[in-house]
């Protein structure tokens, strides 16, 4: 495999990475905010 084409591959996983990242950061704000209704019960 070309070194080009490895850092091709390379960055279309880190794309694939930063939309996972992205997709639990959205997650977790949701569950703090579940968490803090809960607690101010």
């Amino acid at each position: 495999m070309s070194a080009i084409s490895a850092i091709d591959e390379m960055e279309d996983e880190l794309v694939k990475v930063k939309q996972l990242c992205s997709a639990l950061n959205r997650e977790n704000e949701l569950l703090l905010r579940e968490n803090k209704r809960l607690k101010s019960k």
